[in-house]
């Protein structure tokens, strides 16, 4: 949602929330609940960019049997810049508390060959899968006609195989 009272001509600045209920099933079955919080804002300078933060699974832990996990916090900084009005370049730095900082890397190139049509091809760089020795590397593609958008990407995960993801987004005209 936007907050009016810190935007203006210039620059936009949007909060986010969201909560969420956490059930697991291992052997014994455990339940949580978690909340996301976010703030971004968006300047609309010669060069277009956002930043953002954001801190993620707050709250308690999942507890199986007698011995309780704790949901992963993580809190994210952000930034991504329109250096070209097709090309998007991203990048995050996670901070999560149980582990290690690292960086994310993406980019993102579009053709609008209409108003109402757009065509995306995608790459990214996960620095803590390089870590794990899951891959790190994923690429996409994207096409959104009208008011809805298909999205692909292929996401090697190292000795696990490949992970294939596919969304479907209508957006409300509205």
């Amino acid at each position: 949602k936007a907050i009016l009272e810190f935007s203006d001509k210039d620059i936009d600045v949007s909060v986010g929330v969201s909560a969420k209920y956490i059930k697991s099933e291992i052997v014994h079955s455990a339940k949580a609940y978690a909340g996301d919080v976010g703030i971004m804002t968006y300047n609309f300078s010669d060069i277009p960019y956002r930043l953002a933060v954001t801190a993620t699974n707050m709250g308690g832990g999942m507890t199986y049997d007698t011995e309780s996990n704790p949901i992963p916090l993580t809190f994210k900084l952000g930034g991504a810049v329109n250096p070209f009005r097709n090309l998007l370049v991203a990048a995050d730095f996670v901070m999560p508390k149980h582990n290690s900082p690292s960086f994310r890397l993406g980019a993102e190139l579009a053709a609008t060959p209409n108003e109402l049509t757009r065509l995306c091809v995608r790459a990214g760089l996960d620095t803590q899968r390089l870590r794990d020795s899951l891959g790190g590397f994923s690429m996409g593609v994207g096409a959104t006609l009208h008011f809805f958008s298909l999205d692909y990407a292929f996401v090697p995960m190292g000795e696990l195989g490949s992970t294939h993801r596919i969304s479907l987004t209508f957006d409300f005209p509205f």
